[in-house]
């Protein structure tokens, strides 16, 4: 099957880029996370990075789907002073990546109706579920102080080997 246009595989490739990059970074921030002993968070940041990666996988699918040998870049990740910072990051990349994909999938729509603007609405939709829970981790953060908030986190029994 061919591509409405070479925007859509465009679009696609650089999809590619921003999930492979939330996924990998999600990746070091869990293990980053758990280092720190604040298992609970890092547990969301693994669910984070699985989330990244199906639609990767899905984006890398769809381009198989077009004839096109998938070519992507991760990009450089890297570690936080803090936990806020990592979150404040962590949300500054999902909304980039959100924006975008809304884009790409407004001109995957105009270019053919096809399965293509389907594959991004479900990834947005997981963008705006890691988002949402992102801000409420740094509200709580916000409210009580990062050491508070760790103290008050330890209590909710998920932090136990």
């Amino acid at each position: 099957m061919e591509a409405a246009n070479q925007k859509v595989i465009d679009n696609l490739e650089s999809s590619c880029n921003l999930m492979a990059h939330l996924a990998a970074q999600y990746s070091v921030d869990a293990r980053w996370l758990k280092a720190l002993g604040v298992k609970w968070l890092a547990k969301h940041a693994k669910c984070w990075q699985k989330g990244s990666a199906k639609y990767l996988d899905q984006f890398v699918d769809r381009l198989l789907y077009f004839g096109e040998a998938p070519s992507y870049n991760a990009g450089v990740v890297t570690t936080s002073d803090t936990i806020d910072s990592t979150l404040a990051r962590e949300l500054d990349l999902v909304t980039v990546a959100h924006d975008t994909l809304a884009g790409f999938r407004a001109a995957a729509w105009q270019s053919e109706a096809d399965y293509t603007p389907d594959v991004y609405e479900h990834a947005i939709g997981e963008l705006e579920h890691q988002a949402k829970h992102i801000l409420r981790e740094r509200n709580l953060i916000a409210k009580l102080g990062e050491a508070a908030y760790i103290g008050a986190r330890l209590s909710d029994g998920s932090d136990r080997d």
